[in-house]
């Protein structure tokens, strides 16, 4: 069984990258564009939060695509 080159994991983090960025907005899209001035104080004070939350979340696809890559492979 082959293994997948390292430019399938390189681009999948790329890609999962996106992913997270995409999911983070629709959870908390709301959040971030609010037109209330309080809405901004709101941002700001929970900015080391978010960046903790999205952190976790890019943190969580590495870890599956190591173990995927890791753990995979493909014949032909």
């Amino acid at each position: 069984m082959k293994k997948f080159d390292r430019g399938y994991i390189y681009s999948s983090l790329v890609s999962d990258f996106f992913a997270t960025v995409i999911i983070f907005f629709a959870f908390f899209g709301d959040f971030f564009f609010e037109e209330e001035s309080a809405a901004r104080e709101n941002v700001i004070a929970a900015i080391p939060y978010l960046v903790i939350a999205f952190l976790t979340l890019y943190f969580a696809f590495i870890t599956y695509r190591i173990l995927y890559y890791k753990t995979s492979g493909y014949e032909l």
